[in-house]
């Protein structure tokens, strides 16, 4: 356990063209959507970054629905939600909405799954965003104030709206 609170961040996208965010964080009942927004295909994930069936959606085809979005097929919204740690699941949904903010949701949703085992720790998050270059004061302040609890709320809503009762559920089109 101490090791999953205190390992070193280690980022692997560093380099990876980071998609256009579309609809950022702070919509209410609205999800973050990156990509092109003339894509003709649109995939809506209900994730939540602690729900082990999402890391292993993330590792079996992340890397085709990254594909499809960074070519211009596809957008891509995020719809983060808290079902799995009443602690954890918020917080990590707060700081990927941090992160969109910032024009870096793919990369950071990637990393946070590519390292599930990681506690991700608030300092964690805070590295995590210092290495895709959006460390500063804005951004800490929105991981460590829960600056869009209210928006994740909204999101949670809209996903009991649309029927939504498990992560990870994919809608296309």
């Amino acid at each position: 356990q101490y090791w999953r609170g205190h390992s070193k961040v280690e980022v692997t996208s560093n380099g990876k063209p980071e998609p256009a965010v579309i609809t950022g964080p702070g919509t209410s009942g609205k999800g973050v959507t990156v990509g092109n927004a003339a894509a003709k295909v649109h995939i809506d994930i209900y994730l939540d970054f602690r729900c082990p069936h999402c890391a292993e959606f993330e590792e079996s085809t992340g890397g085709v629905v990254d594909k499809l979005v960074q070519d211009g097929t596809a957008t891509l919204t995020y719809w983060p939600l808290a079902f799995v740690n009443p602690d954890a699941s918020p917080r990590l949904a707060n700081a990927f909405a941090a992160a969109a903010a910032n024009g870096k949701a793919l990369s950071y949703a990637d990393e946070m799954y590519a390292d599930f085992s990681k506690s991700w720790t608030t300092d964690q998050l805070l590295e995590l965003g210092n290495q895709l270059g959006i460390g500063d004061a804005k951004f800490q302040q929105a991981v460590r104030d829960n600056t869009y609890g209210g928006w994740l709320d909204s999101v949670a809503k809209a996903a009991d709206d649309r029927g939504v009762t498990g992560t990870p559920t994919v809608y296309v089109n």
